[in-house]
C-alpha cells in the first residue's frame, strides 16, 4: 500500500519522513502542490489546509486559528491559559495573534495593540512535548536549555531550547512514571479534542504541581532520531493495518 505524505509547502519534516518510509523499503511519496493529482494509497496529511477529505490520517484541516484551538481544547476539559478577546485592564496577560509560530507573536518588538486575544501567563518552570499516534503515545520527551543565552520561558528552538527524550530506565528517568502517566493522557484527551489522529502536545508543568496545554501541533517538526523513527513506525503499522 503506497503512503501519500500530503505536505503542499515547504517542509523539511515531509522530506525527512518521506525519505525515512523509502528506506524501510516501504513505497512512499510526497505531494508537494496542493492541485497534484492524488495517486491510490494511504494519505497522511501532514499539517495541511488542504487536504483531501478522505486522507486516512489527519483528515481534518488543522484548526491553525489559535484562539479556536484553545477554545476546543477548553470545552473538552483540557486545562488551558485563561484567554480573553478584550484587552485586559491588568498586568499579568500576553498580547496574542491567532496564528504564530514558534512563539513568532511574543517577540519584543511584536506590538500588542495588534493583538487578537490575550492569554493569561502561567509560570511553568518545566514543559514537555507528548507525541500521540492513533490514541498512543508514541514518544515524551523535556524541553532543556541548549545555549547559555536562552529564552527564560519561551522554549522554542529559535530561542536556544530543544526537546531531550531521556531514558525510561527505572533511576535514571528524570520524569517518572507517574509524571508521564499523567502527561500521556491529557496529551491523548487534548489530540482527541481537536479532532487528530496524531499530533505533537505541548504541556506545561505549573508550580503548583498543575498542568498546562500550550499547543496541538498537527504536523510537528521531526529531527533525525527518535522523532523521525517513532512516526515513521506508526504511519507504516497503519498503513498496513488499513
Amino acid at each position: 500500500n503506497m503512503i501519500v505524505i500530503w505536505a503542499p509547502y515547504d517542509s523539511a519534516t515531509a522530506r525527512r519522513l518521506s525519505a525515512a518510509i523509502t528506506a524501510e523499503h516501504v513505497q512512499c511519496v510526497r505531494i508537494k502542490h496542493k492541485d497534484s493529482p492524488v495517486p491510490h494509497g494511504f494519505i497522511v496529511n501532514w499539517g495541511s489546509q488542504s487536504c483531501p477529505k478522505y486522507a486516512n490520517l489527519n483528515s481534518k484541516a488543522p484548526i491553525g486559528n489559535k484562539l479556536k484551538e484553545l477554545k476546543k481544547l477548553s470545552a473538552a476539559g483540557v486545562p488551558v491559559p485563561k484567554y480573553m478577546t478584550e484587552m485586559p485592564g491588568q498586568a499579568g496577560w500576553l498580547a496574542r495573534k491567532l496564528h504564530h509560530v514558534n512563539g513568532s507573536d511574543l517577540a519584543p518588538d511584536a506590538s500588542p495593540l495588534d493583538a487578537d486575544f490575550w492569554t493569561k501567563i502561567v509560570t511553568c518552570p518545566r514543559e514537555f512535548r507528548v507525541h500521540v499516534f492513533n490514541g498512543k503515545s508514541i514518544l515524551l520527551g523535556e524541553r532543556a536549555p541548549m545555549v547559555a543565552k536562552h529564552h527564560p520561558w519561551i522554549r522554542t528552538t529559535d530561542n536556544g531550547w530543544d526537546i531531550v527524550y531521556p531514558s525510561m530506565e527505572p533511576g535514571k528517568d528524570p520524569i517518572g512514571h507517574s509524571l508521564r502517566v499523567t502527561l500521556r493522557a491529557v496529551a491523548i484527551k487534548a489530540v482527541k479534542a481537536v479532532g487528530y489522529d496524531f499530533g505533537a502536545v505541548d504541556i506545561g508543568l505549573q508550580e503548583t504541581g498543575d498542568l498546562v496545554v500550550f499547543e496541538v501541533n498537527s504536523a510537528p517538526g521531526l529531527d533525525p532520531g527518535a522523532e523521525l523513527n517513532r512516526y515513521r513506525d506508526a504511519i507504516i503499522g497503519a498503513s498496513q493495518e488499513g
